[in-house]
């Protein structure tokens, strides 16, 4: 009886350490599998100096779509470049808010050439001519004023009725005009616009636009609009998406405030409004060419457009027609942008343009 049962118990203790060694096995192929798998978290790494919140739901499209973890780093463009310069670690795109820095990231050597069949569809203005960089959208540099006053939208015209005299000899907005400061990078990319194509004209216009202010410059463009639709001022520079923003706005505080204010689309009787775009660039050390790619085949395509004129309220490189719509929900139609100025030429008077608003003491 005792030898039955110490054989039971042998052969019970043989069959466990069998299934033991099976499960062993089965847990080392298992880790062996995971270590060997190709499949991983897709990164992708993205130096902006756009705001976030220009791009947030953008991003977060192009994540759950593709199973991409994206990581953006928002900063001054110029402190971003000479981090690209000085480091060595991969940063797969550059996006930034203006032409003039995406072409001195190109000039720095840090961008790569994209597969040019990516931009086909986009306007040869918005397009490094080698493939460096693509627009991804615009903006007009428009001229904003206080309803109050109803002969504004008969006094002007172009950007440079911004300081004519009135037929008593003075100007017409002494003292009425609402300026942002000279550290504005839209202020100085604007007086690089007028030097390029108004040489001859440039030096006086800033130095009387000065003089015309209202008060010191200061503020934004969204909070100059603000002003104006409470009286403290007459007219204003401003970015045509800060507008678009307030008067489409959901907050019918802000939606109020913008219908006091209307906007000119000034030099339509020359080459057309000032534009400014945001861009983007594939970048040298990406070690994810592939997806960065995917990402600005993403941004170009007709639904993130969309997405770009309906949240952001700023104009499409590839969908006119949504440009058309947008101008309409304020009036205005036939608009012309001057898409003749070579905005990276402008770019190369940046330095000269801020030191002229320096001497004009926009501050």
């Amino acid at each position: 009886m005792k030898k039955h049962i110490l054989l039971l118990c042998f052969g019970l203790f043989f069959a466990n350490f069998l299934n033991a060694e099976e499960i062993v096995e089965s847990s080392e192929s298992l880790n062996e599998l995971i270590e060997s798998s190709p499949l991983e978290i897709k990164e992708l790494n993205i130096y902006s100096s756009r705001k976030e919140e220009f791009l947030s739901g953008i991003i977060k499209k192009f994540s759950e779509e593709n199973g991409v973890k994206v990581n953006f780093k928002n900063d001054n463009v110029y402190k971003l470049i000479e981090s690209l310069k000085n480091q060595q670690s991969s940063v797969d795109l550059l996006i930034t808010s203006d032409a003039g820095s995406i072409e001195e990231a190109k000039q720095n050597n840090l961008l790569e050439k994209s597969d040019c069949e990516l931009y086909k569809n986009i306007d040869r203005f918005f397009l490094d001519g080698e493939c460096y960089w693509s627009a991804i959208s615009f903006r007009a540099r428009v001229i904003a004023y206080s309803k109050k006053n109803n002969n504004i939208e008969n006094e002007v015209n172009n950007y440079n009725d911004l300081v004519r005299e009135g037929d008593d000899g003075e100007m017409l907005f002494a003292k009425k005009t609402l300026l942002t400061p000279a550290s504005s990078p839209y202020n100085q990319f604007f007086v690089a616009y007028m030097m390029f194509t108004e040489p001859d004209f440039a030096n006086d216009f800033v130095k009387n636009l000065r003089k015309n202010a209202f008060r010191d410059p200061s503020g934004s463009d969204t909070e100059n609009i603000k002003s104006l639709a409470v009286g403290n001022g007459e007219i204003a520079l401003v970015n045509s998406y800060y507008y678009f923003r307030l008067l489409l706005s959901n907050d019918e505080k802000n939606k109020d405030l913008a219908e006091k204010v209307g906007v000119i689309f000034p030099n339509q009787n020359k080459k057309g409004t000032h534009i400014n775009f945001s861009a983007v660039g594939l970048l040298k050390n990406s070690k994810n060419k592939e997806l960065a790619e995917k990402f600005i085949s993403f941004l170009l395509s007709e639904e993130v457009q969309k997405m770009i004129v309906n949240e952001n309220k700023e104009y499409s490189v590839t969908q006119e027609s949504l440009n058309d719509e947008l101008n309409e929900k304020i009036g205005k139609k036939n608009i012309k942008f001057d898409m003749v100025t070579k905005l990276t030429e402008v770019s190369k008077l940046l330095q000269p343009a801020y030191a002229l608003l320096k001497k004009a003491e926009w501050y």
